[in-house]
């Protein structure tokens, strides 16, 4: 580990020696080859970009797949999507397409893209997007059937998803062994940071810390920006409970390196972590100004569910602080998006929760009203 920042140096280095000696397409590609190794997906994405433009053949197709996947990597899955479909017919598109679409928030279509795709790599993209709409039994059948540290540590999230701790600590760990054997850091990392979450939900916080702390250091030395922000927000998750101080601080670092990055679907889930944490700590001008956050970057980044549940929390903060108005223009939001998503459950509970709210502002027949579509919903389930 202690050599990879001037492994890194090197090899990218020697890389644009290559392209000043030889500009090309081969050079650009090779370019693009070493700065998506070492998670530089978005100066990776350039260089692939201007690859494609001089290469033709096999070589044009296998610069136009580190393309998309660099641009998927780097938090652009809809850039992604379209280079993909530049290139039908190249081997490993229709993984790379349902990766970009599961980035998209498109699980459904990512399904679709690799149903009929055998090698391992699609099953385990397979296996995460049948999770991601709650089909466990096939998301399993899936990710059994692929092989690779990669393919276990994306069981372990599906696990996790499940609440399926023992297992998912299974898999996460020999995900780690394997990635050590092989001297993958980052994989090691990302199966650290699996680990650790398995553990902090069953209550295990100090054997927890131990594996968040391996993990950010593993990948702050990586140098992956990204991968350390989500880190450093899931260790403000286990420290919610019991150090709330700690976990805020993590939380605000994770979301500013995260906003730096584009990366605004995780950071409006930190954003909406930080303000259950400041709500906890009653400090809750901050925490409704957190939740609204959250729905602005859920907004942007197109995770319209992520966004409706922000919703929800800005409006019982709202409601908490005697806002009525704000409370209510929350939830109508939030009831927007449920009923388009067909999600009667939360549809169900949002009516439910407005009913409340308009009582308490005095309006007795709608909230006789909301209760009565509340009920209506969930029989029409």
């Amino acid at each position: 580990m202690e050599d990879v920042p001037a492994l890194i140096a090197e090899e990218t280095s020697a890389a644009l020696s290559r392209c000043e000696r030889s500009p090309g397409g081969a050079a650009l590609a090779g370019l693009g080859a070493v700065h998506a190794r070492w998670w530089r997906f978005g100066e990776a994405a350039a260089a692939y970009g201007s690859a494609v433009a001089w290469l033709r053949g096999s070589a044009r197709g296998a610069a136009g797949l580190g393309w998309g996947r660099a641009l998927t990597e780097a938090c652009r899955p809809f850039e992604a999507l379209a280079v993909y479909r530049l290139f039908p017919g190249v081997v490993g598109v229709e993984v790379g397409t349902a990766w970009a679409l599961l980035r998209a928030h498109r699980p459904h279509e990512a399904i679709q893209a690799v149903a009929r795709v055998g090698t391992s790599e699609a099953l385990t993209a397979l296996g995460s997007a049948l999770a991601a709409v709650g089909r466990f039994d096939d998301a399993v059948a899936a990710h059994r059937a692929a092989v690779g540290s990669v393919a276990h540590v994306a069981f372990g999230e599906s696990l996790l998803r499940m609440q399926r701790y023992a297992a998912a600590e299974q898999e996460f760990r020999t995900a780690a062994r394997i990635a050590e054997v092989e001297c993958d850091f980052h994989t090691a990392a990302s199966a650290f940071s699996g680990v650790a979450r398995v553990l902090a939900d069953i209550g295990d916080l100090p054997a927890a810390l131990d594996h968040h702390n391996r993990a950010i250091s593993h990948f702050h030395v990586l140098g992956d920006r990204r991968a350390e922000a989500r880190a450093r927000h899931a260790l403000g998750l286990s420290l919610s409970a019991t150090d709330p101080a700690r976990a805020v601080d993590a939380h605000r670092t994770a979301i500013t390196a995260l906003l730096d990055l584009a990366d605004h679907t995780t950071a409006a889930v930190a954003s909406l972590s930080l303000a259950h944490t400041l709500a906890a700590r009653q400090e809750l001008p901050e925490a409704r100004a957190a939740a609204v956050r959250s729905s602005g970057l859920y907004a942007e980044s197109g995770d319209r569910d992520g966004e409706a549940r922000a919703h929800a929390y800005v409006a019982r903060l709202a409601e908490t602080a005697g806002d009525l108005g704000a409370a209510e223009s929350a939830l109508r939001t939030a009831l927007e998006l449920w009923r388009e998503l067909g999600d009667p459950d939360s549809e169900a509970a949002g009516w439910r929760a407005l009913a409340r709210v308009v009582s308490r502002a005095g309006r007795v027949t709608e909230a006789a009203e909301a209760d009565r579509i509340a009920a209506r919903v969930v029989d029409e389930r």
